[in-house]
């Protein structure tokens, strides 16, 4: 088992491979921000796992999460703010997007929690170099280390970002990987005017080669202008994700 890279290696399950079949002559470009059935579902589906209250309207659907956080990136305003370690790619794509990168320490004997203080210190330091931070990414389950907020520290990193008036965005690809120790808590609960959440398919649905992925933004008027300048971007790159593939997301993201 190769676990250098993240990829699901488990068979896809049947009601997608016949779902997918089923709409695979579906070969007109889908809406730039998705299918409104499949935005609808994923809706529901993070008000139904998550306790999440999003609009449809409010849903971004790309060809794969990474595109979307790269985006978000390109269209947020100010500096990144990074725990360390973190994903490899997350680091990378604020450089592209012209944002310097602020990392935040975190302690391998403490299972690289964060907290509020790192956060606080990391913050008041980039400031003094001139950095202007205002985006905070973080992820859970974590890749690479595995951990996982409880629903404190969830809580504590909201309210955190909430009063230094950052940006969070929540990668939360593997939040259906919580296998029953600890439930997966997202830190929209505690902060959903101003919390970004994504996800896809390519974890817990096997299915990363289809390149489905979303992004829930504020039923806000910041998350509206967000979600307008996410559409303006995707018009002139990736245009929309794939048509038969939204057709059989709407089928994962459906109560079955």
């Amino acid at each position: 088992i190769h676990l250098g890279f993240g990829e699901a290696t488990f068979p896809l399950h049947p009601l997608l491979r016949t779902a997918l079949a089923r709409a695979a002559k579906h070969t007109s470009y889908a809406p730039v921000l998705g299918l409104a059935a499949l935005r609808q579902a994923i809706a529901e589906y993070l008000a139904r796992t998550r306790a999440l209250t999003c609009s449809p309207e409010h849903i971004v659907v790309a060809p794969g999460s990474k595109p979307l956080l790269y985006a978000l990136l390109q269209v947020l305003e100010g500096d990144l703010l990074l725990p360390v370690p973190s994903w490899v790619s997350y680091a990378p794509q604020a450089r592209l997007a012209g944002r310097r990168v602020i990392g935040v320490p975190t302690d391998p004997a403490d299972h690289h929690r964060l907290t509020p203080q790192m956060l606080s210190a990391a913050l008041h330091q980039a400031r003094r170099d001139g950095a202007d931070p205002r985006i905070l990414l973080v992820s859970t389950p974590s890749n690479p280390t595995g951990s996982m907020f409880d629903r404190a520290d969830a809580e504590a990193t909201a309210l955190w970002a909430r009063e230094a008036g950052m940006t969070l965005i929540s990668d939360e690809i593997y939040a259906e990987l919580a296998h029953g120790w600890r439930e997966h808590i997202s830190p929209a609960c505690f902060y959903p005017e101003g919390c970004i959440v994504t996800g896809g398919l390519s974890k817990a649905f096997s299915a990363g080669g289809w390149r489905l992925g979303f992004a829930a933004l504020p039923a806000s008027e910041a998350g509206t202008q967000v979600v307008k300048a996410l559409r303006a971007l995707a018009s002139e790159i990736w245009s929309s994700a794939t048509t038969p593939i939204q057709e059989a997301a709407i089928v994962a993201f459906t109560p079955n």
